[in-house]
This record gives C-alpha cells, sequence and structure tokens, in this order.
C-alpha cells in the first residue's frame, strides 16, 4: 500500500476500534503490501487493512473460523470485536488478536513442519471452498500477457515467464496430489508464539500438492515433512518464485524494492530452469571470486555457472538492468546485501552460488565464509589476478564504466586490495572442477 493511502487506513483502524470502546494511542505497522497490517495499542489487537474495492477480507474472516472450529494452528479474531469486515473510508478492516511471538529462540524448522501437516490435516477436515493453484499460474499469466501492466519486462523475459510458468504449472497440476492449501506459509505468515506456532493470512489459501506450500518454507522444514516428491517440490520451488517474480514487474506493485527483487528473481529463475534436473556431483558450494576489475571475474563465473549450474550474483548485472551508473556505491551495497540475503537462501535449498564483486577485503572474505559454513555448504575461494597494464586493457575494451575507470584508479584499487594468505586460503575447500587456475 502506498505511503498516502497507508496513513488513511491506519486513521481509519484506528477509527473503528475507537468505536468499540478501545484505547489507541499508537499504530505500529507490521506488514505492508497489497494490504496493511498493523498493531493498535495499548489495546494491544492487529488490524489489517486493505482497499474496499479489493475484497478478500470477508473470505479470509470466514476461512479463519472455519478452521478454528477444525482445530488448526491458525490466528484467530480478536474476541473483543465482531467476527466481521468492517468498511470504512474506503478500507475494508478486520481485528485479530495479536499473538505475542516468542523472542528466545528461532522457530526449529520440526516445530514447523509438525505444524504445517497439522494445518494440512485440519484444511482438509474443515472441507474448504479455495481456488486451485493454477489459478494463481493464470492470474501471473495473465500480467505477463499484457505489456501495459508490466512494462518494464523485455520481450526474450515475457517469453521466458510465459513458457515457465505454463510448463510447471501443468507438470505440477499432472503429479501433485490436491488438497486445500495454505498458500503461503513463509516466514512471514508463521508466528511462533507461548500457545504455538500459528498460521496467518488466510486469503491466500489455494488448492494444489503440499509441495507446493513447502516450496514458501525455509528449505529445512521439508526435511522434517513426510512423504515429499523432491522433484515436485523442486519444480513448486521454481514455480513459486516465477509467481512473485511476475508481480514484482507490475506497474502498480508497491513492495519495497521491488523492481531489484524482480530482476534478481527472474535471474534465478532462468538459472534454475536451466539446470532443472541436471545431476548434482558436488554438495552446494560457495564460490568467492576475488580480484580487482578486469582480473577475469565475469569470464570464471560463467564458466562455473556452465560448469555446475550455479547462480551467479554480480552487482553490476542488477545495476545495468536498473540503467543506473556502476558508480552508485550506496546502490551498490544495497543490492549486494540483498544478494547475499538470496545467496543464503539459495545454498539451503542446495543450489550452489558464486559471488562475483571483487572481495577486497579480509574481513568481507571471512564474512561470507563463514555464514555460508553455518548452512553447511562448502566454500571455495578463487583469486584472480593480471597486471595492471593488463586489466587497464580489458577495462578499456569492455568501457562498462561512466565516466570509465582509469590508470589511477587502478593504483588505488591495488594499494586497497587485501591479497589472501597462504592461511587465508587453507580455510576454504579444494577446487571441484577441473577448470583452469587464472
Amino acid at each position: 500500500m502506498h505511503t498516502p493511502a497507508a496513513a488513511r487506513a491506519r486513521l481509519a483502524a484506528t477509527n473503528v476500534v475507537r468505536a468499540l470502546g478501545l484505547e489507541v494511542d499508537d499504530v505500529l505497522d507490521l506488514h505492508n503490501s497489497n494490504r496493511l497490517t498493523v498493531r493498535l495499542l495499548p489495546c494491544d489487537l492487529v488490524a489489517r487493512i486493505g482497499p474496499a474495492d479489493q475484497a478478500g477480507a470477508q473470505v479470509e474472516v470466514d476461512r479463519a473460523l472455519r478452521l478454528a472450529e477444525a482445530g488448526a494452528p491458525v490466528g484467530i479474531l480478536d474476541p473483543r470485536a465482531p467476527a466481521q469486515v468492517t468498511v470504512r473510508d474506503g478500507f475494508e478492516i478486520t481485528l485479530w488478536a495479536h499473538h505475542a511471538p516468542r523472542e528466545d529462540r528461532e522457530l526449529p524448522a520440526v516445530e514447523f513442519a509438525e505444524a504445517l501437516a497439522r494445518l494440512h490435516a485440519a484444511m482438509r477436515d474443515a472441507d474448504l471452498e479455495v481456488p486451485q493453484f493454477v489459478d494463481r499460474v493464470a492470474s501471473a499469466l495473465a500480467l505477463v500477457e499484457d505489456p501495459s501492466r508490466t512494462p518494464r519486462l523485455t520481450e526474450p523475459d515475457r517469453t521466458f515467464l510465459r513458457e515457465t510458468l505454463v510448463d510447471l504449472g501443468v507438470e505440477i497440476d499432472r503429479r501433485g496430489h490436491q488438497q486445500a492449501l495454505h498458500g503461503e506459509p513463509h516466514p512471514g505468515n508463521v508466528l511462533d508464539t507461548a500457545d504455538g506456532v500459528l498460521f496467518i493470512d488466510l486469503e491466500t489459501c489455494c488448492s494444489g500438492p503440499v509441495e507446493f506450500d513447502l516450496a514458501h518454507a525455509p528449505a529445512q522444514v521439508a526435511e522434517h515433512y513426510p512423504g515429499i516428491d523432491r522433484e515436485l517440490l523442486e519444480d513448486c520451488r521454481i514455480l513459486t518464485r516465477a509467481l512473485v517474480t511476475t508481480w514484482r514487474w507490475d506497474r502498480e506493485d508497491s513492495l519495497p524494492d521491488g523492481h531489484l527483487l524482480g530482476i534478481g528473481w527472474l535471474q534465478e529463475v532462468r538459472a534454475r530452469m536451466a539446470h532443472r534436473r541436471r545431476p548434482r556431483t558436488f554438495r552446494p558450494t560457495l564460490t568467492i571470486l576475488c580480484g580487482l576489475p578486469g582480473s577475469g571475474k565475469t569470464t570464471e563465473a560463467d564458466r562455473i555457472v556452465d560448469a555446475t549450474g550455479a547462480m551467479r550474483l554480480s552487482a553490476d548485472d542488477w545495476m545495468v538492468r536498473l540503467g543506473s551508473s556502476l558508480w552508485e556505491e550506496d546502490l551498490r551495497d544495497h543490492i549486494e546485501q540483498m544478494q547475499w540475503q538470496l545467496g543464503q537462501e539459495l545454498l539451503e535449498q542446495g543450489v550452489s552460488v558464486v559471488v562475483e564483486r571483487g572481495t577486497w577485503g579480509r574481513e568481507e572474505r571471512d564474512r561470507l565464509r563463514e555464514g555460508a559454513r553455518a548452512l553447511g555448504v562448502r566454500v571455495e575461494l578463487r583469486v584472480l589476478d593480471a597486471p595492471d597494464e593488463e586489466l587497464w586493457r580489458r577495462i578499456s575494451a569492455r568501457a562498462a564504466e561512466d565516466p570509465p575507470i582509469t590508470r589511477e584508479h587502478i593504483a588505488a584499487y591495488r594499494a586497497a586490495f587485501q591479497t589472501p594468505t597462504a592461511g587465508e586460503l587453507a580455510l576454504y575447500d579444494p577446487r571441484t572442477d577441473p577448470g583452469p587456475e587464472k
């Protein structure tokens, strides 16, 4: 929800709650997408607010009541308010109990999986009427097919998304056993509370295979959910990423950093489709490329991607797609943070990653290595170099920077570069593919 509308939405929710005789002195944003979710204090309840013409709130209320009756682990409506949708000032508002999250731990994957299995069982018992997951695919296809709604998509990207959505939608529909699902049980829709694990945001419910729900959860959750089809889960992961990628290219999308996410996720979907069903001969690996501009990092990254099916993370790629200058350091830093978050998600799911950003400093390399080790994956460091004159020749030939990198820049970069020592190199795993050293 855009800022002006969000301000009016908060005021509308405040007035609705005060009309119930409850005190509101402060409003805290919890989540903002197509609906705004806020916590109102000191009465301590949660309001979900959306445009009145969007509809869907009544469906969510009905599902919450049915699932609570069936014993499902779901967030409940606040008992101090009527179990209904209130329309005020152009918004539809629903009022929910605030479930205080536990702060003494991170939710264990096994408890997440057990709660999700209980939710699925209750959804079967409740006999909910929900749309099929292929309806969500159809909605995404409608966006892809309408250049007026997705004007920033290039024709090759449009064609790729169309084919991916169609092919995976058909394959998953053909192979998977259908049942009612949450639809988007990602960590943002899961509460770890003193009363147990609870699922919220029931507007997204649909029918499909349980692997479709698991595709939204952290990778380790699937390790504790019985009877999973691993190939179907991988297809569902790619499809769900293709769906949210499509939403990010909608010109009306208001998600913060939505355009950047659309660029990165589209690159991810391309990489995963290119190597779908490809046997993985190595454990997932983080490969860190270390070198100055012009040292051959992009060439090496491309070779690793071709050989192993890894996902390449380069801030330059996203900045070029944005039409931004490669000299915008604040933007580069922001993109690199987003890319590392994406990289960790992929490594957790068994997808290898190549970080192609120079990593001139020991501290940065250590941080990447330690983060990857915490996920239990291999980590390689590849150091690339060339004489300064050769660096200058390559940089001049590619002419990517405007204004261009000068010889003085290269000298300054060389002075700042912290060459890995033998002791540092010993902290990494040996190379696993047979390519030439650079």
